[in-house]
C-alpha cells in the first residue's frame, strides 16, 4: 500500500471520528473503533459507558483534526496527529497517536493513546 494511500485511509477515518464526536453522534463514535476496544476500561461497554457520560451531556463539541502524519506497520495504520476539542467551559490541545485495524472493510481505532 503507498504512502499516500495509508495517509487518505487515515485522515477519512479521524475526520469521520471528529464528526461524530463533534455532532455527539454516540453510534457513530462508537462505530469510529473496534466493537471490542476498552481503551483503559475494563471492558467495551464500560468505556463506552464511560464516554457517553462525558459527550451526551455537553451542549457544544468541536473536535479538530491536524499534523495527520501515518504509517504502516504490519497490518495496522499507526497515525499520530494534534487534537483540539473546544466545549463549553474547556478548550484543549493534545497530541494524540491511533492505530487503525481493518475489520471487514473498515479501518477501526484499536489503539489510542494522547500526550
Amino acid at each position: 500500500m503507498a504512502s499516500a494511500e495509508v495517509q487518505a485511509i487515515a485522515q477519512q477515518a479521524l475526520t469521520a471520528w471528529a464528526r461524530a464526536w463533534s455532532s455527539r453522534d454516540m453510534k457513530a463514535y462508537e462505530a469510529a473503533y473496534r466493537p471490542d476496544f476498552k481503551g483503559s476500561a475494563g471492558s467495551h461497554v464500560e468505556w463506552l459507558e464511560q464516554r457517553r457520560v462525558r459527550i451526551e451531556p455537553r451542549k457544544r463539541i468541536e473536535v479538530g483534526v491536524s499534523e495527520v502524519r501515518a504509517e504502516r506497520r504490519g497490518e495496522a495504520i499507526v497515525v499520530s496527529f494534534r487534537q483540539t476539542y473546544v466545549s463549553e467551559g474547556l478548550s484543549s490541545q493534545s497530541r494524540k497517536s491511533v492505530t487503525l485495524e481493518l475489520v471487514g472493510n473498515r479501518w477501526l481505532i484499536s489503539a489510542e493513546s494522547g500526550r
